[in-house]
């Protein structure tokens, strides 16, 4: 149990135990190492304020390099990278607050709302070195992961997969990033129930096959002349059913990508409902195409 208060990082944890913040407890890193680092199984974090104060570094503020372990109810304040999993399978991530370092240039601080705590999050303006926005949990290598009910705000990427399988992210929300939700290279992956909002793209799946993607929310992803609300390039095999994609400049984009099912989706007041390119054999049903500007359009 670890007393409310501010302590001094890094902390590294090598053997199986529980750390359970009683009250307000944060650790803050300034030195090139992570302020939290995980190098064992079955081993819980709880209710713990993580500010990293290093700009740039390439490590991620708190990493994971182990199995079976309980990431709960944390804040993470960044200027690089939130959270990153090397090789760790079977671990759960829950109601975690990943919040980039970025500048608000009226009031100095950044104020995202975070559902699960009763304190706003304050990013304060940095000065020196601009801070490059890392991804804010980044999964390389891992599977069967579970990711639930996380809130990320101002990173890259916010949830990123790279050769990473049979991993479920469900009831997350992302704003304001670069892709909401990235796969690269993953197979088996379930994205059911997330939110992607004002992100340059709602998710990306790339080089992906069996992925499910359903009951998402893509709203508003419209800024950008690149924006979509779910991209697919190179995609087989995958199921995206029941997602309500909303307000974004395109809905539906699908690139060199074959024996894909998308139906039962609501395309809603986007610019282009369904954009297709060099795509075949895929099956789409069921769709309700409301209000865009054009309904569907077919490159190539």
């Amino acid at each position: 149990l670890i007393p409310a208060g501010a302590y001094q990082g890094p902390v590294r944890v090598t053997k199986p135990i529980k750390l359970l913040g009683q009250g307000t407890v944060e650790i803050t890193s300034t030195g090139k190492e992570p302020a939290l680092v995980i190098q064992t199984d079955h081993t819980t974090v709880r209710g713990i304020r993580i500010v990293d104060k290093r700009i740039n570094e390439p490590d991620a503020s708190v990493i994971v390099k182990g199995s079976y372990n309980v990431l709960e109810q944390l804040v993470i304040e960044t200027m690089g990278t939130g959270m990153q999993l090397i090789k760790a399978d079977h671990n759960i991530l829950k109601e975690i607050a990943v919040i980039g370092g970025v500048d608000e240039p009226d009031e100095g601080q950044e104020e995202i709302g975070h559902d699960h705590s009763q304190h706003k999050l304050l990013v304060p303006k940095s000065t020196g070195p601009k801070p490059q926005k890392g991804n804010g949990i980044n999964l390389d290598q891992s599977h069967y992961n579970q990711l639930t009910s996380n809130r990320i705000g101002n990173m890259f990427d916010g949830v990123y997969l790279e050769n990473s399988n049979f991993n479920t992210i469900e009831q997350n929300f992302v704003e304001k990033s670069r892709y909401g939700y990235h796969f690269m290279g993953t197979a088996d992956t379930k994205l059911l129930g997330n939110t992607g909002s004002a992100n340059v793209t709602g998710a990306m799946l790339m080089e992906t096959t069996r992925a499910t993607v359903k009951e998402n929310r893509f709203v508003k992803q419209r800024e950008n002349p690149n924006s979509q609300g779910i991209l697919l390039f190179d995609v087989t095999q995958s199921q995206i059913e029941n997602n309500l994609i909303e307000g974004n400049r395109v809905g539906l984009f699908m690139e060199q990508s074959s024996e894909n099912l998308f139906k039962g989706n609501q395309l809603e007041k986007n610019f282009i409902g369904m954009q297709l390119k060099e795509a075949a054999h895929n099956e789409v049903t069921a769709n309700q195409f409301i209000s865009n500007v054009i309904q569907g359009q077919a490159q190539a």
